[in-house]
């Protein structure tokens, strides 16, 4: 069971990286680009 949260959290990690390569999610200061860590992201939508 721990190996497969495992799995699914780190899938879970290249979507997020994914929308960030798509053009489509930032992080709030453009300081870094995707990093599993206590960082805040938003979508570009939402800034409009």
């Amino acid at each position: 069971l721990a190996d497969a949260d495992a799995i699914a959290s780190r899938e879970r990690r290249c979507d997020w990286a994914t929308l960030m390569e798509k053009g489509l999610l930032h992080h709030v200061t453009d300081e870094h680009f995707f990093k599993d860590d206590y960082l805040f992201y938003r979508f570009y939508a939402d800034e409009a």
